[in-house]
């Protein structure tokens, strides 16, 4: 037999014993094609809390079975080490503003919420589940929907305001260094730890930064800024001033002998901050400056 001859039935005496080999090697998991088919099905189709598989289901069953084994391996390892999560958790959703914009909110209890310019809104982890907990810095106003077992609480420079179902707005600025409320229908409680009020419609109150406690007031600043404009009646020169810098993020220039002055009046939303002071001081007299 020649060199020719020889060599295919060594190479066919190789093959053959490396198919006896691989016949009676046996997988920990799965000892047939079928049985690893069912593993995989198995394990890719198992329901996994906050996870959702997509995945492309081929013909070749062979193909699928041979990386069984690493694909089961691979699932079980992320299932072992998975986040301790469910489908149902809801993120934690921060909301910013800047100067001139004003951001309309629909929460998902069917409250709404719209955020005035350069605030920030923090909706709580698990928001309309085990609890309905905001967190504002700047100005917003609350439509909030009524639920007995879950109170609306939002969190202020220090103050709390918890409500079931009403609408307030509520001003908390950190260079204003006070909060603000004012409560258009329903009924809220707001203050501090113990020391709180319950308040009613078309009532408002403040709590200073360093007061143990919050005091009714009778004062209001802009009657109208949802819409864009700020709309200002009987309103004193001080509150005028102080919205006007929550809009447009600037410092203006008031003398203390102006602040009581009253105004009435209204800025159309858009209106550049420059005219506005300038129109404040044509028609009081004034000598506002924007720094």
């Amino acid at each position: 037999m020649n060199h020719n001859e020889k060599e295919p039935q060594e190479f066919d005496k190789d093959l053959k014993s490396i198919w006896d080999s691989a016949a009676s090697y046996t997988y920990e998991e799965a000892k047939t094609n079928d049985t690893a088919w069912a593993a995989f099905k198995a394990a890719a189709e198992a329901p996994k809390p906050a996870l959702r598989v997509t995945w492309i289901q081929r013909n070749y069953r062979s193909i699928a079975a041979s990386v069984a084994i690493l694909l089961a391996a691979g699932l079980g390892l992320w299932y072992a080490s998975r986040p301790l999560e469910t489908e149902n958790t809801v993120a934690l959703e921060h909301y910013k503003t800047k100067s001139g914009e004003i951001l309309k909110l629909d929460l998902g209890d069917g409250s709404r919420i719209v955020l005035n310019s350069n605030s920030e809104l923090t909706v709580d982890a698990g928001f309309g589940e085990n609890s309905r907990n905001i967190t504002l810095v700047g100005e917003a106003d609350f439509e909030v929907a009524k639920n007995p077992n879950l109170p609306f609480v939002v969190s202020a420079l220090g103050s709390t305001t918890t409500v079931l179902g009403t609408g307030f707005n509520i001003s908390a600025y950190p260079q204003d260094k006070q909060v603000q409320i004012l409560v258009s229908h329903g009924k809220v409680r707001f203050g501090k730890a113990n020391n709180v009020l319950v308040l009613v419609k078309d009532q408002a109150a403040v709590l200073p930064a360093e007061a143990n406690g919050p005091a009714l007031s009778a004062e209001s600043a802009a009657t109208s800024w949802k819409s864009g404009d700020l709309v200002f009646k009987q309103a004193k020169l001080s509150a005028v001033v102080q919205a006007v810098e929550h809009r447009y993020g600037k410092q203006i220039q008031l003398s203390v002998a102006d602040e009581k002055r009253l105004f009435t009046g209204k800025f159309p939303s858009g209106t550049d901050v420059n005219s506005i002071v300038e129109t404040l001081n044509l028609a009081l007299g004034l000598q506002l400056q924007v720094k």
